[in-house]
């Protein structure tokens, strides 16, 4: 997975994917408990809703998180904060 920001060229064409909670747990390897905690205090992104029992997260949103981990952890050179 690379990190970079999308572009309004590239965005525009890009259809958001959507994500499960199994897949984001696989994805970030937290657990679901760590990753409603995370969402209460803030520090996770937030699902949308997809009807009144099911939920799931943009791709890019779960992508750019663990972007801002690495940045924040310098394992990627070059990647903005």
């Amino acid at each position: 997975m690379a990190c970079i920001t999308p572009t309004p060229s590239t965005a525009a064409y890009a259809a958001p994917t959507l994500l499960r909670r199994s897949l984001v747990q696989n994805r970030v390897q937290l657990s679901r408990s760590s990753i409603y905690l995370r969402m209460a205090q803030g520090t996770f992104p937030k699902p949308i809703r997809l009807g009144p029992n099911s939920v799931a997260w943009l791709a890019s949103d779960i992508d750019s998180w663990i972007c801002e981990r690495a940045a924040e952890s310098g394992k990627f050179i070059g990647v903005a904060a």
